[in-house]
């Protein structure tokens, strides 16, 4: 894990940013191997630097932390915008506007879990909320150019922004809102054990599996329909439903292949993947999956959603989507059906399932419909 703080600016000498990243260095979260950076407050500068941070400690997740001074709260950013956008001048005197890449996309969406981040920091007593964008500054500067570097470069990187008030011994003479540096450490630490927890999937440990007998689950249903059993309410079919409408309903794999796996299906029994639906049907299921598609590319690390529709006559007729999040790092003779073709599952408790459904739901509240 890469943490990213700055220098201080604008006149002040200290940046909580900075010492937070000073602090986390010399006391790194249990069971995380820990890198942190100190960027300077320079258009001319700051990306290259952030771009030598991440090519030497080639991290899995990346959490750039800047000082927000008007903000009352910890504030977990959404998107990165290609715009500079600023009226102050960095440390150098430069000051920058217009798309930051002319040629790159309008923006790009943090790939941490922001709103799972948010409900974590308030549980634990601390101010915070969801942030639409990081600004005009450098802030958003060093946003984009981490999110641009995971889009080009590092696919399925876990990255984002969290920006956190100014410290009180800055606000002294003002009327500026502020929070004391052992509040925003504490905050910090909760960033990162939600962001590792969402990277690993699991609760630190590394992902633990068990065999799955797909053929005595098969002989089990005894013909039975069990995505129609599942909407029905039969318990013995329960799974964790991370989304449903009057088209749709959109539940986790009870044994999870890939970490986010989640099937789509329709309410109604249909057995043809086109046969049965006209072409608005389909359309609106497909609506269906594209939103939770998107919401599992947001909330768990994903070189590639795969979407396909399994099953057959013989054995899960009732039509459904599988959308399977590829992590990153895979070799690529392990990816594709490889991926999927395998008698094991992730080997998660209630808990944890829970937790990935929470997740889901919360990110799929926020895609829009």
């Amino acid at each position: 894990m890469l943490v990213t703080g700055f220098e201080p600016f604008g006149g002040s000498t200290v940046n909580p940013s900075q010492l937070l990243v000073e602090r986390l260095a010399a006391a790194p979260p249990a069971e995380v191997e820990l890198s942190t950076a100190l960027l300077p407050v320079s258009y001319g500068r700051t990306p290259g630097a952030l771009l030598e941070a991440l090519r030497a400690s080639d991290p899995e997740v990346v959490v750039c932390f800047g000082q927000a001074s008007r903000r009352t709260a910890i504030t977990v950013e959404r998107v990165a915008l290609n715009l500079d956008d600023a009226s102050d001048a960095d440390n150098e005197g430069v000051v920058s506007s217009g798309p930051i890449e002319p040629d790159a996309p309008a923006s790009y969406w943090s790939t941490l879990p922001v709103d799972e981040l948010v409900a974590e920091l308030r549980s634990a007593g601390v101010p915070a909320a969801v942030s639409r964008d990081a600004g005009g500054y450098l802030c958003n500067r060093v946003f984009f150019t981490l999110m641009r570097y995971a889009a080009t470069e590092r696919p399925g990187l876990m990255g984002g922004f969290v920006h956190v008030p100014a410290l009180p011994e800055q606000t002294l003479e003002s009327d500026l809102p502020s929070m004391p540096l052992d509040v925003v450490e504490r905050a910090a630490r909760v960033v990162l054990e939600v962001a590792a927890r969402a990277h690993v999937g699991l609760d630190g440990r590394g992902p633990r599996y068990r065999a799955v007998d797909y053929e005595a689950l098969r002989r089990q249903l005894g013909g039975r329909c069990f995505i129609c059993e599942l909407i029905d309410g039969n318990p013995e079919f329960r799974h964790h439903v991370v989304y449903e409408d009057d088209v749709a309903v959109a539940f986790l794999q009870r044994y999870q292949r890939l970490y986010g796996y989640v099937l789509v299906a329709p309410r109604g029994h249909r057995e043809h993947v086109t046969g049965d639906f006209t072409s608005d049907e389909y359309l609106a299921l497909q609506a269906v999956v594209h939103r939770v598609g998107e919401a599992i590319r947001r909330s768990v690390p994903t070189e590639r959603l795969y979407v396909l529709s399994l099953g057959s006559q013989q054995a899960n007729r009732h039509v459904h989507w599988h959308l399977a999040p590829l992590p990153p790092g895979v070799p690529f003779e392990q990816q594709q059906f490889a991926a999927l073709d395998k008698n094991i599952g992730l080997d998660l408790d209630e808990r944890e399932l829970e937790d990935l459904a929470a997740r889901l739901r919360a990110a799929i509240a926020a895609v829009p419909a």
